[in-house]
């Protein structure tokens, strides 16, 4: 008969050890966090304060110095003068001048004699020979004033200077005449050095005849007054313009 094998019976497992029990956990109380270093900013200048403004100066005004200002004119206005008296001056000034006397020149004796005074008193010196028949007239001429005897005259003036027509010139007026159509326009210096004598009398004598005029005036110092020959010279002398003049050299011929 077989024999049983016997299992020895199990020896129970021991039990696991007990798991310490855990230590009490003690909460560390957070360290507050350093505080962050600033970067140190840069400083800026204070802003400067505005300068304050000087106290103004304790000046007596002009009104205070002088009294009351009187009111400004206007613009363009002229400055008072008496007329009549500039009147007369401006007259005696044109009698006087032997050449076409300009505002400028005016301007620089009577005082305030501005451009439209000097046309305004030969207006009405004008308007004066005209009411009272005077035997002469004031002309504008070449931008200036002159004093000349009227046309209907012209025969009894040309008496007083011994012409007895317009072809019979003295010798000095026919110089004069010559230089004069030859060399216009020309001024009276240049004609006066060509001549070696002054000559402002039979310019005048030839400009009331009507054989020489003015033309102009010269873009020199001065502005001195350019002569030329006229048509009524053209007429006396059967020319068709100056051009026709006879060459020096065939009157030397």
């Amino acid at each position: 008969m077989a024999k049983k094998k016997l299992t020895p019976p199990e020896t129970p497992a021991p039990p696991p050890p007990a798991e310490p029990a855990p230590a009490p956990v003690v909460e560390a109380t957070p360290e507050p966090p350093a505080p962050k270093k600033r970067r140190a900013k840069k400083e800026e200048p204070a802003p400067e304060a505005p300068p304050t403004p000087p106290e103004p100066e304790t000046t007596m005004t002009a009104e205070e110095l002088t009294g009351p200002a009187a009111p400004a004119e206007p613009e363009g206005s002229e400055p008072p003068m008496d007329e009549s008296a500039a009147i007369r001056s401006f007259e005696a000034l044109v009698f006087a001048s032997e050449d076409p006397l300009p505002p400028a020149a005016v301007r620089k004796i009577v005082p305030g004699a501005t451009p439209a005074r000097v046309r305004r008193w030969a207006e009405a010196l004008q308007r004066e020979y005209d009411e009272r028949g005077r035997a002469f007239q004031l002309k504008e001429i070449a931008g200036g004033w002159q004093i000349l005897t009227r046309p209907e005259h012209a025969e009894a003036v040309g008496r007083l200077l011994k012409v007895k027509s317009e072809s019979k010139l003295s010798a000095a007026a026919l110089e004069t005449l010559a230089i004069v159509a030859y060399r216009q326009p020309i001024n009276r210096a240049d004609l006066e050095a060509i001549r070696g004598v002054g000559s402002g009398p039979l310019l005048r004598a030839l400009m009331e005849k009507g054989l020489v005029k003015v033309t102009g005036k010269e873009e020199t110092l001065g502005r001195p007054v350019l002569y030329g020959t006229t048509e009524r010279f053209l007429e006396m002398l059967g020319l068709a313009s100056v051009k026709d003049l006879p060459k020096p050299e065939e009157l030397k011929g």
